[in-house]
C-alpha cells in the first residue's frame, strides 16, 4: 500500500536539462498541516508481470542427467519500491510513496527486480571408482536503475525524482560457472562418506550489483558497486548414515 494522497495542492512546471532533455516536477502550494492522505493504493499503482518460461530434464540414465531452463520476463509498474535502487527489495511495503506529487514521476516503467532474461543448466555426470562431477551455469540479466534529479521545490525544500523510466539502464549482467568433483567412500550397506571440492564462480565474473550514486549531479554517479564474489574453491564432506 502505497500513501494515497486525498488533499494535495500542486502545480506542475517544466525544466530542462543541459541535455535539452525535459523533466516535470510539481510545487505543492498548500501547508504541510493541510494535506491529508487516505493509507491504500491510490489511483495509478499497478503491476503488469509477462513471463515465459521453456524448461528440458533429462533424467538420470547412461550415468547423467541435466536440467536447463529459459525464463523471459518483462515487469511493469509502480508500486511502493519503484524508486529503489537495485540493490533493494520489489516487495512493496507502507511507506510514504505517493504523498509526493513528485514520486509518481516517471515511476511507471520496469519495477526494480525486473530481469527480462534468466538460463539455468545443472548437469551430473558420474564417473568411474565413485566419482562425480557436476555443473551449474547461471546467465541473468541485471536490475535495472534510473538517473535521479535532486531539483528545489517549494519554499526552496529540495527533492529527489525520477529523470528516466527504468530498464535502459542496468547494472551487470551475470555468467556464473560453479563446478563440483566429489569422491565417495562406502561403509557397509548404510552409510558412506563424500568428499568435494567446489570450484565457485569459475569465470571469476566481476559483475556488480548496484551503483554507488543514481544522482546525476553526483561525482559517484553510475559508479558500480556490491560486486559479486570473485573465484574460489572450497573443501567439504557430508556423512550419510
Amino acid at each position: 500500500a502505497g500513501g494515497g494522497a486525498s488533499h494535495v495542492v500542486h502545480e506542475r512546471h517544466e525544466g530542462i536539462l543541459p541535455t535539452g532533455q525535459t523533466f516535470q516536477i510539481n510545487q505543492l502550494q498548500n501547508s504541510k498541516g493541510d494535506r491529508r492522505f487516505l493509507l491504500g493504493n491510490q489511483d495509478g499503482f499497478f503491476t503488469r508481470i509477462n513471463v515465459g518460461i521453456v524448461e528440458l530434464k533429462k533424467r538420470m540414465s547412461h550415468h547423467w542427467q541435466m536440467v536447463a531452463s529459459a525464463v523471459f520476463t518483462k515487469s511493469e509498474g509502480r508500486v511502493t519500491s519503484s524508486l529503489n535502487s537495485p540493490t533493494q527489495s520489489q516487495f512493496s511495503h507502507f511507506g510514504n510513496f505517493g504523498q509526493n506529487p513528485n514520486d509518481l514521476i516517471n515511476t511507471d516503467g520496469r519495477l526494480v527486480g525486473d530481469r527480462p532474461f534468466v538460463a539455468k543448466v545443472q548437469f551430473v555426470y558420474e564417473l568411474p571408482a565413485g566419482f562425480l562431477i557436476g555443473a551449474n551455469y547461471l546467465h541473468q540479466d541485471g536490475r535495472p536503475w534510473g538517473r535521479q534529479l535532486r531539483v528545489t521545490g517549494t519554499a526552496g525544500i529540495p527533492t529527489t525524482i525520477l529523470a528516466e523510466q527504468l530498464g535502459d539502464r542496468r547494472v551487470a549482467t551475470w555468467d556464473i560457472l560453479d563446478l563440483r568433483l566429489q569422491k565417495e567412500f562406502r561403509f557397509g550397506t548404510d552409510a558412506n562418506v563424500a568428499v568435494f571440492m567446489d570450484a565457485l564462480n569459475l569465470l571469476n565474473d566481476d559483475a556488480n550489483e548496484g551503483v554507488a550514486s543514481r544522482r546525476a549531479d553526483a561525482s559517484t554517479y553510475g559508479y558500480p558497486t556490491r560486486f559479486i564474489f570473485p573465484r574460489r574453491l572450497m573443501l567439504g564432506a557430508k556423512i550419510r548414515f
